[in-house]
């Protein structure tokens, strides 16, 4: 059978070799279950902040390495909830929030984060101000300096 990878650009970033990543996988995968060991009938959705075509090649790249990790970790039974996934400008996560704030056991986990969007490398602080003061908002995103 022939190759159909259609991506005809750079080389892809390989984002799981470098030294941050597994740590913040590992974060999402523990924020997941203390979510279920907090509330068995928790209701997480990650949500990723969508990155700048340019800026954000790690943000991209994270955010398909992290649904194929996760959805590995639940086929091995290593994380005990599965999560819905959802990835917005960043003018729409206050849609997410509330979505959150309807049911009493939904969570969403912000995961995936750009550092700038075009000429704004104040993403990041923007997201943590929206969030701040949300039990329901958990904040597992990493960033340059966090390995």
């Amino acid at each position: 059978m022939a190759d159909l990878t259609l991506y005809k650009g750079a080389a892809p970033l390989n984002v799981r070799g470098e030294l941050w990543y597994m740590r913040y996988y590992q974060d999402n995968v523990s924020t997941l279950n203390n979510l279920v060991r907090k509330n068995p009938n928790v209701e997480p959705k990650m949500v990723g902040v969508q990155g700048h075509l340019e800026h954000g090649i790690r943000t991209r790249f994270e955010w398909t390495c992290l649904q194929e990790d996760i959805n590995l970790g639940l086929e091995k039974g290593k994380i005990n909830v599965r999560p819905r996934w959802s990835q917005v400008e960043k003018k729409d996560l206050a849609e997410e929030m509330e979505w959150a704030d309807e049911k009493p056991n939904r969570v969403i986990i912000v995961c995936s984060c750009p550092s700038q969007i075009d000429d704004d490398r104040s993403i990041m602080r923007q997201v943590e101000a929206m969030c701040r003061g949300r039990a329901n908002v958990e904040l597992t995103f990493s960033e340059a300096g966090n390995a």
